[in-house]
């Protein structure tokens, strides 16, 4: 088994259950993780025999475009994407943090992590 990881992929997006957060948007970060059977990739230096990281960004970008009301909401969404498109990536954990939340005081993000190694 191997595992590869997206880290800090970052984009503006309209999440939120505040009508300031949806109609001027804010930064988002997304770490990815998931396990995969490398073997045969490692074998035959194919991009064929893997996961290409560059569709999952891209799986990634296309959800976080979606506005959603929680986080948790948006994490989900990504995990099933991801497993839809790829069943061989296993025990995949979605974080989907929210940079500079809206509260009365000072805060880097709020982040929420979907772990789905017991299913989606």
């Amino acid at each position: 088994m191997g595992k590869i990881e997206l880290k800090d992929m970052r984009f503006f997006a309209h999440h939120g259950c505040y009508e300031e957060e949806r109609k001027h948007g804010r930064w988002f970060e997304v770490d990815l993780v998931f396990d995969i059977n490398a073997k045969q990739a490692m074998l035959s230096d194919n991009i064929n025999d893997t996961i290409n990281y560059a569709t999952v960004f891209s799986l990634v970008k296309q959800t976080m475009a979606e506005p959603a009301n929680l986080i948790e909401h948006v994490a989900y969404r990504i995990a099933r994407a991801v497993s839809e498109a790829y069943p061989n990536a296993e025990n995949l954990i979605v974080t989907v943090k929210k940079m500079s939340p809206p509260v009365d005081g000072e805060i880097n993000y709020v982040s929420f992590t979907y772990n789905t190694t017991k299913g989606l």
